[in-house]
């Protein structure tokens, strides 16, 4: 038995946690909550009303009852101990004609009926009934019409002797009816009240959620990137304050998305999102990795820019530029700072990037195909064209936070940075110059066209260092290339067309 107690008690609780674990709306469950608490507020003033009706019913015809009977008694025991059966039978038959009055009987003092008229009682005896008055009883004129009785025994009392019984029975079924009635009444009564709970609980319910639901949606727009939504109304409860903390909370985040918009502008994206991610850590230090860095050079850029004004200086910088963070961009890298003239990429810091040797070399070969691309519609507008002359290096450079607690940026310094340096101010306009350190990593896989360029003395170092340049890439690459070249100039012209 105990254990179907425990499987009942298992069932029941598998039943909440199903129901909880199911999205149902607040307002549903409210109505739920609402209606449950009406239809058994109603049920249970229903079933008091009810039950206070019939007591009250019953108290009436008992009360009634037993003041008839006296009154019977009171009259029909002088008449009993004269023994006149006569004016007996007058008086019962008198009574026997109110509507609710169904029977009238004397008894004398050993329980013998005397007179007796209409319904009366055959089990148990007229003894047995004394003691239980009042009696109910039922009475079957038809096999299907029942009629429920109700009698009362009083004794004949007569100078302190009693000298008989008198016993009224009376129609119950009145008070049946009157009571069925109350409870067809009230249960109508219940029914109505609980729809228009159902109804009034569903409004209320629905008046109620409507804020959750707006708080809910805009909740769901701040979690997708969303933070420009306001509420307009202003509440003074506790919805309207969670209202005004969104509005707030929404506001900063806007205002961040803002300033880190703003910072990646500055600062290359792939930085300025390790910075972000762990703001506590920002400080003055940096660690030896393995990177390769890009220098992007204009040829003759002083000489020209002393031939127009700064707003003309400033276009064209920004023109050509703009398609050198689009080639980084394409190949993994980003743009460690613009000095002047001079862009300085940097691949494989701070994310890692086992190909970087591959994407810088690519790099360079899509910035020069994509400067020459601006050269021929500067050239149709009469405008100065630009040539890059590009140096590339890869090795052990110390990459992190320098400069100052105050004033600090996030690069990478070194023998290998140097060269790269180094390598670009050799080249002419339209080159790419590589290491000899560099092409050895290539001598295998054969990705580029090289060749065997000048050995130069580079400042710092003892021995010269061996050049390449590098000229194209192999077929293989080359289609790929291609595809991202003309995706650049697309997005180009829909940036210059909005």
């Amino acid at each position: 038995m105990r254990d179907k107690y425990v499987s009942i008690d298992e069932a029941v609780k598998e039943l909440i946690r199903r129901f909880n674990s199911h999205s149902i709306p607040i307002a549903f469950k409210l109505a739920i909550v609402i209606t449950l608490l009406i239809s058994s507020g109603m049920i249970l003033l229903g079933i008091a009303i009810v039950s206070d009706q019939s007591k009250l019913m019953q108290h009436e015809m008992e009360q009634m009852g037993e003041t008839i009977t006296s009154q019977l008694a009171d009259s029909a025991g002088e008449l009993l101990l004269a023994n006149d059966t006569l004016r007996l039978e007058l008086i019962i038959n008198n009574i026997i004609q109110y509507k609710n009055i169904k029977g009238v009987a004397i008894y004398s003092d050993q329980l013998t009926k005397v007179v007796a008229s209409g319904l009366i009682p055959k089990f148990p005896s007229i003894a047995q009934r004394v003691n239980k008055s009042p009696y109910k009883w039922t009475y079957s004129a038809k096999q299907q019409e029942r009629t429920a009785l109700l009698s009362f025994v009083r004794p004949l009392v007569f100078r302190n002797l009693t000298v008989g019984y008198a016993e009224l029975t009376f129609d119950h079924s009145l008070m049946e009816r009157a009571r069925n009635s109350a409870i067809y009444s009230t249960t109508i009564t219940t029914i109505f009240m609980i729809l228009v709970g159902i109804v009034v609980s569903i409004i209320i319910g629905v008046r109620l959620t409507l804020p959750i639901h707006r708080i809910i949606n805009v909740s769901q727009a701040i979690t997708d990137g969303k933070y420009s939504h306001r509420f307009d109304d202003r509440r003074n409860d506790e919805i309207g304050s969670l209202m005004s903390a969104l509005d707030t909370m929404s506001a900063g985040l806007l205002r961040k998305e803002q300033v880190e918009n703003t910072f990646s502008r500055y600062v290359s994206p792939k930085v300025a999102n390790e910075i972000l991610q762990d703001l506590e850590q920002v400080e003055l230090g940096g660690k030896h990795v393995h990177a390769t860095v890009l220098f992007a050079d204009i040829v003759g850029f002083t000489s020209m820019s002393e031939q127009m004004n700064p707003e003309e200086v400033n276009t064209l910088l920004n023109e050509y530029f703009t398609y050198v963070d689009s080639a980084t961009h394409a190949y993994h890298g980003h743009i460690d700072k613009y000095m002047g003239d001079c862009a300085m990429v940097v691949f494989g810091i701070p994310e890692e990037d086992k190909d970087q040797t591959f994407h810088a070399i690519s790099c360079a070969l899509l910035i020069q195909k994509l400067t020459q691309q601006l050269n021929d519609e500067r050239h149709t507008k009469g405008l100065p064209a630009v040539e890059f002359r590009i140096g590339i290096n890869s090795g052990m450079m110390l990459a992190g936070n320098m400069g100052s607690k105050t004033r600090m940026e996030y690069t990478v310094v070194g023998d290998a940075v140097n060269l790269a340096s180094r390598l670009s101010s050799a080249a002419s306009g339209r080159e790419i110059i590589i290491s000899d350190e560099m092409q050895k990593l290539f001598a295998e896989t054969d990705d580029f066209v090289m060749k065997k360029h000048d050995t130069i003395k580079v400042r710092g170092k003892k021995e010269p260092v061996s050049t390449y340049l590098v000229q194209s890439l192999q077929k293989e690459h080359q289609h790929q290339q291609d595809k991202i070249f003309k995706q650049i100039l697309q997005d180009q012209d829909v940036n210059e067309s909005s």
